[in-house]
């Protein structure tokens, strides 16, 4: 259950006055990028729209009062984004309009979505929506196309849809007020699952937080492992949070305890196997205290991996597949570890 306190904070009369003050502090505490996705852009790909990342370092658009168009098509339906004055009593300002050969549906969004951001069409006909709470905060929810209406949402940082949309990465949420010394823990949804196959046993489905696998810093699993974590220690995902999915795996490049890696998580079948391997600091310049760098690409040459970060000029890193030490694999047909 999401604490009380945490949800007046999102309360929907000052969600603008605290985008503002959420998102500095977050990028004061932090060190980093708010998250600096750069822009996101919608792509109609192959049946289904999802989010990619822009290889400029250009700043995220939060501006609720301009609500871009949306819109999902698909051979068997179409999906579209309706803007609306809030309703009084709930604060809610968005909706999905889904048209299909049987009719048309409406499934209102709850007022945590101030904005939404990308759809993307998942498996067993679930509609990924990809939005934001403010500045900072990202809200992710989970439409039931069927049944016409939303079955999950949870808050997070980052979050980053596979190219199929079946899998969500994506930065544990935190307060960014209370927490004390956060950490990024890397977590993975999987929109096959029902919403309590994606949560620890015991954890209430309305929990907002306490949502999915958790994949990287490896042997974490606790509920409340990403806070008051010492400072020198904490991991923190480069790129302001960014994942670089490509098919059934992605990438992304953090620091912990003054170590800089290169994590890949490759999905096949039930499971999610988690390795990495070292990045050479004497090659990242003095743009690897800020974490600002962008992970643009990673491609596999002949069993030579080469991951490619840019910050302003790019840096190729060669890393060779059999640098990458497998540290575990996540069962993903089980229940998340609490």
């Amino acid at each position: 259950m999401i604490p009380v306190a945490f949800l007046t904070w999102f309360s929907r009369n000052d969600l603008v006055e605290r985008n503002e003050k959420g998102a500095r502090a977050l990028k004061a505490s932090r060190k980093r990028l708010t998250i600096g996705l750069a822009s996101l852009a919608v792509l109609h790909l192959a049946g289904f729209v999802t989010m990619a990342v822009a290889q400029q370092q250009q700043p995220l658009v939060f501006d609720p009062d301009h609500q871009p168009a949306i819109v999902l098509t698909t051979p068997e339906l179409s999906a579209q984004v309706v803007a609306q004055p809030g309703d009084p009593q709930t604060g809610q300002t968005r909706s999905i309009t889904l048209k299909s050969s049987v009719g048309e549906a409406t499934v209102d969004l709850p007022f945590q979505f101030a904005q939404v951001n990308a759809l993307a069409k998942g498996p067993s006909g679930k509609l990924v929506v990809v939005g934001m709470v403010t500045g900072s905060v990202w809200e992710v929810g989970i439409v039931d196309m069927t049944a016409a209406r939303l079955i999950d949402k949870f808050m997070c940082y980052s979050p980053a849809v596979s190219p199929d949309g079946a899998y969500i990465a994506f930065i544990k949420m935190f307060g960014p007020h209370s927490a004390r010394s956060p950490a990024d823990d890397v977590m993975l949804y999987d929109v096959a699952l029902n919403p309590a196959a994606n949560r620890p046993s015991g954890i209430s489905l309305d929990d907002e937080i306490n949502v999915g696998f958790e994949l990287y810093p490896w042997g974490n699993g606790t509920t409340a492992d990403n806070e008051d974590v010492p400072t020198q220690s904490a991991n923190i995902v480069g790129g302001g949070g960014q994942f670089l999915w490509k098919d059934c795996e992605f990438f992304f490049w953090s620091r912990a305890s003054g170590k800089y890696q290169i994590v890949r998580v490759v999905i096949a079948g039930q499971g999610a196997t988690v390795s990495s391997s070292p990045l050479p600091e004497s090659g990242l310049g003095p743009a690897r205290e800020s974490l600002a760098m962008f992970l643009e690409d990673v491609t596999d040459e002949g069993g030579m991996v080469k991951a490619t970060l840019s910050f302003g000029s790019s840096h190729t890193f060669p890393v060779s597949a059999p640098e990458f030490k497998r540290l575990g694999t996540v069962d993903l047909s089980a229940l998340p570890a609490k």
